[in-house]
């Protein structure tokens, strides 16, 4: 496997199924790899906070 196929592609959206919380919508992954959503960030504040951080 080369280093280009190892790579994980995901994406992030928002999640309105819920509804908003406090006044926010989460935000979810979505790994394309594999077809699963998993919890990322309570808001997009905390979103931009982390991939801030991982940068």
């Amino acid at each position: 496997m080369s280093q280009r196929e190892a790579v994980v592609r995901w994406g992030s959206y928002f999640d309105t199924r819920t509804g908003l919380n406090e006044g926010e919508y989460p935000i979810l992954r979505f790994d394309y790899n594999d077809g699963s959503y998993t919890h990322f960030a309570d808001s997009f504040a905390l979103f931009l906070e982390t991939l801030v951080r991982r940068t």
